[in-house]
């Protein structure tokens, strides 16, 4: 009895699998030290507003979470922190500016493209350069404050900026050179009211809304307006199609590029 108690005491022989697990046991407790954090030093390249990648190693930063901006191409922009800035500005266009090497969306305003046209009643005008024009008359010699708002989906700084006191968005919309962004703010629609009655600016003829005209929209041109191009001038003759003939001659050509010279 005696040595089956002592039997029982005993602790049971180590089974042939436990036998050949203990070698990777040991293997695993010797590359432990090989798995422990470490300082990674050297040239970094940006993954995106979080990550970064060293020594082929990406590391993501530590305390930085990334917000989505759902906007029209669903990019996704960091987080920054917000800004104000204030110095001198180079003039973009009617709605963007550069002040301390930083673009600046005006917040709450759009105005028309830098190629976009605009149609009076008696001719077709440049109201994107013009627009950049007023905004280069309004900027000229002083310099401006900006607090930023929010950035769009292009990383620019969507800021409130003013010159001498004067609040640069509202002043455009209200010289009829840019129309209140709705869709973002619609802090200026009285400033657009009081231009429209007033026939400021592009309201003196007719225009497509900014937002349009970058979807491909364009004023529809009556006959009248159309320009015309002449692929040949009938000084001796008279225009017929798009060649000329004689004048004594009776044409049977739908109107072409011919012109007559008169």
């Amino acid at each position: 009895m005696a040595q089956r108690l002592a039997g029982l005491l005993l602790w049971p022989r180590p089974s042939h699998n436990a036998r050949m697990r203990l070698p990777l046991f040991l293997a695993l407790a010797l590359l432990a030290p090989l798995t422990a954090k470490a300082d990674i030093i050297g040239p970094a390249r940006v993954i995106d507003g979080a990550t970064i990648e060293v020594v082929d190693e990406r590391i993501r930063l530590h305390g930085i979470e990334l917000a989505q901006t759902y906007e029209e191409d669903r990019r996704v922009v960091p987080t920054l922190p917000m800004v104000d800035l204030a110095g001198p500005a180079r003039v973009i266009d009617g709605d963007t500016l550069e002040v301390v090497g930083m673009r600046i969306r005006i917040h709450g305003i759009d105005a028309p493209e830098m190629d976009q046209t605009c149609s009076l009643p008696n001719e077709t005008i440049a109201c994107g350069a013009l627009a950049r024009a007023a905004l280069v008359d309004l900027l000229d010699g002083v310099d401006v404050s900006c607090e930023e708002l929010d950035r769009d989906r292009y990383g620019r700084i969507v800021a409130v900026c003013h010159a001498g006191g004067i609040d640069i968005g509202e002043n455009m919309v209200h010289a009829g050179w840019a129309l209140a962004y709705r869709r973002y703010s619609t802090e200026y629609v009285g400033a657009e009211v009081s231009a429209k009655e007033a026939r400021r600016g592009m309201w003196r003829g007719e225009f497509v809304a900014p937002w349009d005209w970058r979807r491909g929209e364009r004023l529809e041109l009556s006959a009248e307006e159309e320009p015309r191009v002449c692929c040949k001038v009938c000084r001796k003759g008279k225009a017929c199609g798009n060649s000329c003939i004689a004048r004594s001659k009776t044409c049977h050509k739908a109107p072409g590029c011919a012109c007559d010279a008169d």
